[in-house]
């Protein structure tokens, strides 16, 4: 549940989504395609995931009468998010969602006000006359979270990186010990230990100084 409000922190209006037994959060797009007859579309269950050009691709094609649409493809597009609670006095406002096209609808549409579901608008043309055309503004939040992702994932590589190399020389140094290459001023030598000419020693030691205690 904490993942679910976690994605959904940044709207400023209660957005409408649905769920499944897995958890994945699904929404509805309304589509607006101004230069075609059928204008208004609705797709449901988009994957909050799904890149919002591939959303539109599968629009365009399983539509085959939005011409002249086909001409330009999801690439040749300009995608265009209608911005709700306008003055009825001010020109039809939309915010330029076209360079957000291949990232996922949820991050595409994140800081922006959303009723029930986002309307998108599409045009072959980006629009100049009778509306106004702003630019997305990702809010301070977002930046910093995906800065910290970045950083968290760079940390990462350079911890990992460094314990790789502190065990190849944990490693090298084992090595070098079998190898008789120890560091310092002397070399390491391995000797081989008759344990049972050890045991004599010490029995002639110990007997001996029994000897000298017994005198």
């Amino acid at each position: 549940m904490r993942s679910l409000v976690a994605s959904c922190i940044f709207y400023t209006v209660f957005v409408r989504i649905g769920c499944c037994r897995h958890k994945r959060i699904y929404w509805t797009i309304e589509w607006v395609f101004p230069e075609s007859n059928k204008k208004n579309i609705y797709d449901h269950r988009i994957p909050s995931s799904q890149p919002l050009r591939q959303s539109l691709s599968t629009r365009l094609a399983t539509s085959l009468d939005l011409n002249p649409y086909h001409a330009h493809g999801a690439t040749g597009c300009f995608v265009m998010l209608k911005r709700e609670h306008m003055p009825a006095n001010h020109p039809p406002t939309f915010v330029d969602l076209t360079p957000y096209l291949d990232r996922a609808l949820v991050e595409a549409l994140r800081g922006e006000a959303v009723i029930e579901f986002p309307t998108l608008y599409v045009w072959t043309a980006r629009p100049t006359e009778g509306v106004v055309v702003e630019e997305k503004v990702e809010i301070a939040a977002v930046k910093a979270e995906e800065k910290g992702r970045q950083e968290a994932g760079i940390e990462g590589k350079e911890e990992e990186g460094e314990a790789e190399g502190e065990e190849e020389e944990m490693e090298e140094e084992a090595e070098q010990v079998e190898q008789g290459e120890g560091e310092g001023d002397g070399n390491v030598v391995v000797v081989d230990l008759d344990l049972e000419k050890m045991l004599d020693a010490l029995n002639n030691d110990l007997g001996g100084v029994r000897e000298s205690e017994a005198e």
